[in-house]
């Protein structure tokens, strides 16, 4: 499982992707962590591809998201309200 950002440093390289920043998204109660790249929209589906040809390799799905903040992706808040019910 890829947990560092340069940890997918050497698939991207020779790519559109390469040299990219590549952000670590802490997911909560987990020991891994989610690898963002900093993408255009038109670059989106390409991207993807690119990625998705990695799965063997790298694991994890590759996601599109159109935010690059510092949300919390994996916030487990609302299904902790459901299981309070």
């Amino acid at each position: 499982m890829l947990n560092h950002p340069q940890d997918i440093s050497s698939f991207l390289a020779g790519s559109f992707l390469e040299n990219r920043v590549i952000r670590s998204l802490i997911i909560s109660e987990s020991s891994q962590v989610a690898l963002a790249i900093n993408i255009t929209q038109a670059e989106s589906l390409p991207a993807w591809e690119l990625l998705r040809s990695f799965l063997p390799q790298t694991q994890p799905y590759p996601l599109i998201t159109l935010s690059w903040s510092d949300e919390d992706y994996f916030s487990r808040f609302y299904y902790q309200e459901e299981s309070a019910d």
